[in-house]
């Protein structure tokens, strides 16, 4: 009896929790991988998983022996070998984890449900990040700090908004996201997961680095680029264009287009704009030069430079209606027009760091599919915006006319495109 008992009480100790995946992408005809994200609550490292998906009412099972052990109270992804898939249309995907080093699993929550989309290519990701801080919260430094070193690391790969609250920056047109968020500092990424903007989903480290490169390598199954972005003549407007490339199947009711406009090197005297700051004599940021002037600074920091502010957003929850006509097919090309009104935000200070934001939503879960970002160029200006075309994975530099100039234009007459790999693209147009 003693025996039993002991063999009885070990399985208690092993526990993998599991979380819902919300959806992963994957390539029709191809083996590929779901990233499920699991919890560590037990009481030993986890080298080996016993796990079972289930499909259309079929199930398979496989286990996993696991290269770097998940030690206790760690949280990470492991990746579950799926077999290849040979339709377009999304689904849904259960996956249970039912045992855990050769033990039944105790944990509370075996099985993590979600959607499988398969698409015929994964277009190019970028990642959208959503800070939310205010002056007045004395933890959001490490928000500040996370973007500093997110834009560092990924550049053009990672579009970000701070999104203030309740200080002299707040942002308008951004209630029903911020409705969402469970306290500050907070970020979203593609909506997909929340957390601290620096340590992500745990309580020490880098923790939201991780987090990116997961969701960049999820890749995208739309394109999303800005074509156009324009100041009207007195620059109160910004006149847009978008284009985008489907490589699934959808209801178009599926995916709708929202905006931001953000606002660089924001500055202004007086206490409202001082940061509030809890970071000093805090030994985690000690050796990291990136925090030096909040671990050695005060309760409030002067002196402050502002990047990526939300300004003003029109409909970034979830998007205008019938942004798509009919249904959505693989291959589906769409151009989007939309002239963004900025003449009543008192708040922007210089229209010349201006970015605009284009947001591709996938309304059936709330996520961000994609994302585009541009600045703004005056209407009479031959300087084009940052802009971001994409054929495969090759991406547009420049525009040309056949005199030389630089255009915005994709249209009316002859187009000369150098692309980022330094390959040129001709064509003629009406």
């Amino acid at each position: 009896m003693l025996l039993l008992s002991t063999v009885m009480a070990y399985p208690q100790g092993e526990k993998l929790e599991v979380a819902a995946y919300g959806q992963t992408i994957v390539e029709v005809g191809k083996p590929s991988t779901l990233s499920l994200y699991t919890f560590n609550a037990g009481d030993n490292p986890i080298t080996r998983i016993d796990y079972w998906i289930e499909c259309d009412g079929d199930t398979t099972r496989g286990n996993l022996l696991l290269e770097k052990a998940i030690e206790r109270g760690m949280a990470t992804a492991v990746n579950i070998p799926l077999p290849p898939f040979n339709s377009l249309p999304r689904f849904q995907l259960s996956v249970g984890i039912d045992s855990v080093n050769g033990l039944p699993n105790g944990a509370e929550t075996k099985v993590g449900g979600g959607w499988v989309l398969p698409v015929t290519q994964k277009a190019r990701h970028r990642v959208f990040i959503e800070e939310f801080t205010g002056t007045w919260c004395p933890n959001c430094p490490r928000g500040i700090v996370a973007l500093e070193k997110l834009e560092r690391l990924y550049g053009d790969s990672v579009v970000m908004a701070a999104i203030h609250n309740d200080d002299v920056m707040a942002c308008k047109g951004y209630g029903s996201v911020t409705q969402n968020v469970e306290g500050l500092p907070y970020a979203f990424v593609d909506r997909w997961i929340g957390g601290d903007p620096y340590w992500g989903t745990g309580y020490a480290g880098f923790g939201m680095r991780d987090i990116v490169d997961r969701c960049l390598g999820m890749g995208a199954e739309a394109t999303l680029d800005i074509t156009k972005a324009l100041w009207n003549e007195d620059s109160t407007a910004i006149s847009l264009t978008t284009t985008s490339t489907f490589f699934c199947q959808a209801a178009a009711a599926d995916y709708a287009l929202g905006y931001v406009v953000t606002e660089d090197a924001m500055r202004g005297e007086g206490s409202e704009w001082y940061q509030a700051n809890n970071l000093m004599n805090d030994l985690e940021f000690a050796f990291d030069d990136d925090f030096k002037r909040f671990y050695e600074g005060g309760k409030q920091i002067k002196n402050m430079t502002y990047n990526h502010v939300a300004v003003g957003g029109w409909k970034p929850g979830g998007g205008y209606d019938n942004c798509f006509g009919g249904s959505i097919e693989e291959g589906y090309e769409m151009t989007a027009d939309k002239t963004l009104d900025i003449s009543a935000i008192n708040m922007i200070q210089d229209k010349s760091k201006i970015k605009v934001i284009a947001l591709l939503i996938d309304r059936k879960l709330g996520r961000i599919a994609n994302v585009a970002e541009s600045s703004v160029s005056d209407s009479t200006s031959d300087a084009l915006p940052r802009i971001s075309l994409t054929w495969g994975q090759r991406r547009m530099a420049k525009a040309y006319q056949a005199d030389g100039r630089l255009t915005t234009r994709t249209s009316g007459g002859l187009i000369i495109e150098q692309q980022e790999d330094g390959t040129v693209r001709k064509y003629l147009t009406k």
